[in-house]
């Protein structure tokens, strides 16, 4: 593998790790510290509070979730361009539900910072939409994980792909 490839390959890897790593563990910080804090405090407060965190917050979580479905389309791509999977469709199944998956966690994301009259108004289930965030955090670290264990072996330039049949099934010709 060349150097520039492996520049290139370890820059998409920090730049999915980080913007993952901030959204994830904001979330779990704002379950578990900001919001029981802000419960405490007089409502006028507490709506203060919570629209100035918002408001502050909003431009990192599109900017991560921008990198994040950058960079994720991009290692799916070059992990399915360049391996063969032991179990077809597998790999491909779960890139599909980290998808789909970090779709809604995005979207809670930003209705939690967003600004419109609907995200205010989403904001009064701050601790319910944060609880879900976090346990779909959890499962798209464990789906990732999984992703990475699944047997693969590198596609060799040129080679074509030949179907396996089964031994106990009769030959295709």
């Amino acid at each position: 593998m060349d150097t520039l490839w492996i520049v290139v390959s370890l820059l998409l890897r920090w730049a999915h790790v980080l913007p993952a790593a901030i959204l994830v563990g904001a979330a779990f910080f704002a379950r578990i510290a900001v919001v029981p804090s802000l419960e405490e405090l007089p409502d006028d407060q507490r709506i203060d509070l919570r629209e100035d965190i918002a408001r502050r917050w909003s431009v990192m979580v599109m900017l991560c979730a921008g990198l994040l479905l950058i960079t994720g389309i991009v290692n799916g791509g070059i992990n399915i361009s360049q391996y063969n999977f032991e179990v077809k469709g597998l790999y491909h199944g779960l890139w599909l539900l980290k998808f789909i998956l970090a779709l809604i966690v995005f979207y809670i994301a930003s209705m939690l910072s967003g600004a419109s009259e609907s995200a205010k108004e989403f904001r009064n289930s701050t601790k319910f939409y944060l609880t879900v965030n976090c346990w779909l955090a959890v499962a798209l670290v464990l789906v990732g994980g999984g992703m990475k264990l699944i047997d693969r072996t590198k596609k060799v330039p040129g080679e074509t792909v030949v179907p396996v049949v089964a031994p106990d099934s009769p030959s295709p010709t």
